[in-house]
């Protein structure tokens, strides 16, 4: 899983190498192309974590997740990816790949992993209820 994360470190720093023009929604296509090519392995889970750094309850796709974490102030009505302004594609891209390798780092912990996070989630959707 480390070459996973130097792939997102990757990504992050040379974005421009593989999506132009650089939008956060192409990012977020880039990244679900690639769960897609890995059977769904890349992101399973991801969501539910998102979930629980949130606090609260949600469907909304990772994507949109992602833009509620990145800017919590700002209204869902205001939050779409290919709106934002340069600085705040640059927080957005940045937070999606924070988010990410803070989740495959957990995602890989042996006292952890995948696990971990969907039992986190159950409890905490059994105790939203």
């Amino acid at each position: 899983m480390t070459d996973i994360i130097e792939f997102f470190k990757h990504i992050k720093t040379r974005t421009s190498m593989y999506i132009q023009p650089v939008k956060y929604d192409s990012v977020v296509a880039l990244m679900t192309g690639y769960d897609l090519a890995t059977d769904d392995f890349l992101l399973q889970g991801f969501h539910e974590w998102l979930v629980l750094k949130l606090g609260y309850r949600s469907n909304f796709y990772w994507g949109r997740l992602i833009l509620m974490l990145a800017f919590p102030e700002t209204s869902l009505e205001e939050l779409h990816g290919d709106k934002l302004s340069i600085e705040d594609r640059e927080i957005a891209i940045a937070t999606l790949f924070n988010e990410l390798e803070e989740f495959y780092l957990i995602k890989k912990d042996r006292n952890k992993g995948l696990r971990w996070i969907y039992a986190q989630y159950e409890e905490f959707v059994k105790n939203d209820t």
